[in-house]
């Protein structure tokens, strides 16, 4: 009989790891962990796609992204802060 603990997955996947020294940034990412590293929910980047509001690379019926579409699309969203003119 083992000790350990049962484990729970969860269905929120990590993003994937960005280590620019072994070139992990350049790989593509499953929609999955780029809603991860935006922080949305899989359902909201899918219809994001879907509306071309953000690239994907397509093999095969897969849909694949890359962190610097993610990202840029990020810098899109972004608000800029307004001085106080006081």
């Amino acid at each position: 009989m083992s000790d350990k603990l049962p484990t729970h997955k969860t269905n929120t996947p990590t993003p994937p790891p960005t280590c620019p020294a072994c070139g992990e940034h350049d790989r593509l990412w499953r929609v999955e962990e780029g809603a991860a590293y935006i922080g949305i929910h899989v359902d909201t980047l899918r219809e994001l796609i879907k509306d071309r509001r953000i690239p994907v690379v397509k093999l095969g019926r897969a849909h694949r992204l890359r962190r610097q579409d993610l990202d840029t699309f990020i810098d899109a969203q972004t608000i800029p802060a307004v001085r106080d003119a006081g």
